[in-house]
């Protein structure tokens, strides 16, 4: 299945900071969306109390040696109402950094974007 791939600007802002630290981020990021063409059930993980809005991913880092477990985190907001259907990459963070982002501001993002795909 073909998929469109947006980038949210605080995604962009957040492979910035991480280049900064891990080097290979780009390149690893680049890995993982070509891995979702073949198989986005495996990648994506429903958020729990998003009502399937916002899935988290595991993203392997080649700067760490964590694997996908101690790797990067990616949020996403899947829109199904799009053909093709549409990916939003919402935000990328470092696990070892942060180990979860907190109800509210994924709520929050989920307002943005809503409001970014009503116009």
């Amino acid at each position: 299945m073909n998929y469109q791939f947006k980038f949210y600007q605080v995604f962009e802002r957040d492979i910035k900071e991480l280049k900064k630290k891990y080097p290979h981020v780009k390149e690893d990021f680049d890995d993982f969306i070509n891995n979702i063409q073949n198989h986005l059930s495996s990648n994506f993980t429903p958020i729990a109390n998003q009502k399937g809005k916002l899935w988290k991913s595991r993203m392997k880092s080649s700067d760490m040696a964590a694997g996908e477990s101690g790797g990067f985190r990616i949020i996403s907001y899947y829109n199904r109402d799009k053909s093709p259907e549409e990916i939003i990459f919402v935000r990328i963070y470092a696990k070892p950094k942060i180990k979860d982002l907190k109800d509210k501001s994924l709520r929050e993002l989920v307002k943005i974007i809503e409001a970014i795909l009503d116009k």
